[in-house]
């Protein structure tokens, strides 16, 4: 009988593994795998059965070459629930431009005077550095050691920072290269007060909308995070999701004040989760005319970051507890951009780890300070062991963040 050699692309190599392992199991019993993994196919032609064995022996208590039934059920529970439930993230994929302004913005916009508004601000400094917010999102997730699937689309000079990301181990099977596109790109300049004035290139990013989590076979997600990206694919994405009974969370962030009232009652009601910051929210109240109440009882969890003052996570449509988590405390600031995406890709790597809701709020805070103290939105690094230490130097002992090393 030919060896089953399939698996789907976006598997670590430990669980690719595991899935060979488990394929040999049932062809030396003569039986099916019954896997039900419908995924792009891969080939194992760099696995031995050896060094599979060397992976996975003892880890389910199975002694290599005498499969039972019991120990195949066991590995089969394992693949179904880790490898064919990926945790997705949309959204732009850019290369930031950030600038320093040493002065105040509002020193020099009048309120008389806006409908003749022309101004220019010279900055002092600039770097280009990578981001993006799927990025910088699965980037801190990483970090914390979740496995996130990217889903986006980037352009022709790309290629750099693919590599980059994959030397993390980061998954970029579903980054689609537009050929004559560049890659989307953030101007944002950030005043003395930490005030920004941003521009974005949407580049390579406007051909998202062109492609589709069923395309992708990217069906079988546990949950799929639509970060802000094209406005036409986030509400695509956010169609397929409640087509397809995929669980979903809605990150809008600057495209909020893309979206129509109308799109916004279709797509966010029903939201497993609903993250934004204070004025995010306002305008989502102001075009759909709903009260905060209201806006809590359309999705899941409703998330709402406040800056310097920590965040909020009303659960349970807003009929659940209201919890209160505190800002953790920077060394320094350096800059703002992107310490939203860090505490989504904490707040994420924790709950994907099964901690409660007031310990991911905590990790998405302290993520958010790790990377205010850097100027590029990933260019923050830590260890488990040294995040566990600054998470009880700013909130407290918490033996439960040990699973995030696992």
């Amino acid at each position: 009988m030919e060896r089953s050699r399939t698996v789907s692309r976006g598997c670590l190599p430990f669980q690719k593994s595991l899935l060979y392992f488990f394929s040999q199991l049932f062809v030396s019993c003569g039986r099916s795998t019954g896997i039900g993994c419908e995924k792009d196919q891969l080939d194992f032609s760099d696995f031995t059965l050896e060094a599979v064995c060397k992976d996975v022996s003892c880890g389910f208590g199975c002694p290599i070459g005498h499969p039972k039934p019991h120990y195949i059920a066991s590995i089969q529970e394992y693949i179904r629930g880790q490898i064919c439930m990926a945790f997705v993230i949309t959204g732009s994929v850019a290369y930031d431009y950030l600038m320093r302004y040493p002065g105040r913005f509002r020193d020099h916009i009048l309120p008389d005077q806006l409908d003749n508004i022309t101004l220019s601000f010279l900055a002092d400094s600039m770097r280009r550095v990578r981001g993006g917010v799927a990025t910088n999102i699965a980037y801190t997730m990483k970090l914390l050691g979740a496995e996130p699937t990217l889903f986006s689309t980037v352009g022709q000079d790309f290629g750099d920072y693919r590599r980059w990301l994959e030397q993390l181990g980061i998954n970029t099977t579903h980054l689609i290269e537009i050929p004559d596109e560049f890659t989307a790109s953030f101007f944002c300049n950030t005043d003395a007060e930490g005030k920004q004035i941003s521009s974005f290139y949407s580049g390579a990013m406007l051909h998202a909308s062109h492609y589709t989590l069923t395309d992708a076979r990217l069906t079988d997600a546990q949950l799929v995070l639509i970060g802000a990206g094209d406005p036409v694919a986030m509400l695509n994405q956010a169609a397929e999701c409640q087509r397809l009974g995929i669980p979903y969370a809605l990150d809008p962030s600057f495209q909020v004040a893309r979206f129509t009232g109308e799109e916004m009652l279709q797509n966010f009601r029903g939201a497993a989760y609903l993250f934004c910051n204070e004025y995010e929210l306002a305008i989502i109240q102001n075009k759909t005319g709903w009260s905060p109440d209201e806006v809590k009882a359309q999705v899941a969890t409703l998330v709402v970051t406040l800056a310097e003052k920590g965040s909020v996570i009303h659960t349970d449509f807003g009929r659940g507890e209201t919890i209160t988590i505190p800002a953790a405390q920077p060394a320094s600031v350096a800059n703002p951009t992107g310490a939203g995406d860090a505490y989504r890709g904490g707040f994420f790597a924790a709950h994907l780890k099964g901690l409660p809701y007031e310990i991911c709020g905590r990790v998405g805070s302290l993520s958010a300070t790790y990377c205010l103290e850097q100027i590029g939105p990933i260019d923050h690094n830590f260890t488990p062991e040294e995040f566990a230490d600054r998470y009880e130097q700013n909130f407290a002992p918490e033996p439960a963040l040990a699973a995030l090393a696992k």
